[in-house]
């Protein structure tokens, strides 16, 4: 029987969730880069003009993997540039993160794991030390066959200049056909393995995003942060070129983003943007 922790096979995080679902589990090092573009759209709510969205980001992965227990381990730093056409509260913005994911087999079906996200991030200029927020949960995973996984928990998240948020985690990881498979964190995506040997992976994929930014204090001298909340569908291919490095790429849309502002722990503006495209670039080496 396959263990539940080698089917999940993916971190907490990383620059994205796309990263993550397209790549199966390698015992060793990964080092990935990654760029996107979110073409500038209209903005609503307490905003106006357009917001583009620009991102750059180095990840570095390792991953053991041995009959009874997995690790995941992902550490990274994320450079954005949020273009506002109009009232530029914020541009230039930095982010350091690591994520970590252990799972533990206690039975030939049965399993437990962990996950653990922490992340400092700020404007530029800003403090990124008081730009911190972590979350942390876990749960038990089940093998209801060989190919087919589940898990399912609880965590606790930080929010900046706000209370914690209990919300429930999972996963799923499913080998339909040696050509098709189902995996899910926090999000869902659909990947064909064109030619059964991973060598050429097609996908489709609907992710989550959640990032807390400190900002530089307004003129009062109270702080301020501010939550960019995204939702990404994309279709994409990953090739993989021998078994050392890969290249990737996908595009679709950004189909919700909002930006909530706080001031001095209370909440202040709030601004939406339309649909827009959206373009992921990836290459990685493994060691």
């Amino acid at each position: 029987m396959v263990s539940a922790c080698r089917l999940f096979g993916q971190s907490v995080g990383g620059a994205s969730f796309f990263d993550q679902i397209v790549s199966d589990w390698h015992v060793g090092v990964t080092a990935d880069a990654m760029q996107s573009f979110s073409i500038p759209s209209d903005i609503h709510g307490d905003g106006r003009g357009t917001l583009g969205v620009y991102k750059t980001a180095g990840t570095l992965k390792f991953q053991s993997f041995s009959e009874k227990s997995a690790l995941d381990v992902a550490a990274g730093f994320e450079y954005s540039r949020f273009d506002f056409s109009e009232m530029p509260v914020f541009s230039d913005a930095e982010e350091m993160f690591i994520d970590l994911f252990y799972s533990r087999k206690v039975s030939d079906r049965w399993s437990a794991f962990a996950v653990v996200h922490g992340a400092m991030a700020s404007e530029t200029g800003a403090d990124i030390f008081d730009g911190g927020r972590i979350f942390a949960g876990g749960g038990i995973g089940y093998a209801f066959s060989r190919n087919l996984t589940a898990g399912l928990g609880a965590m606790a998240v930080s929010r900046m200049d706000n209370t914690w948020l209990p919300l429930p985690v999972g996963y799923v990881r499913w080998t339909i056909t040696p050509r098709w498979s189902l995996r899910t964190f926090n999000g869902a995506a659909v990947v064909c393995d064109v030619f059964e040997d991973s060598s050429l992976l097609l996908s489709a994929a609907c992710e989550y995003n959640n990032t807390y930014l400190r900002l530089s204090d307004s003129p009062d001298g109270k702080k301020r942060s501010v939550g960019d909340n995204v939702v990404n569908i994309s279709v994409g291919a990953t090739y993989n070129i021998g078994k050392n490095f890969y290249v990737s790429g996908a595009v679709g849309a950004n189909v919700y983003r909002k930006l909530i502002f706080r001031r001095g722990g209370i909440s202040a503006e709030e601004y939406s943007s339309d649909p827009s495209p959206v373009f992921f670039l990836h290459a990685g080496c493994k060691f």
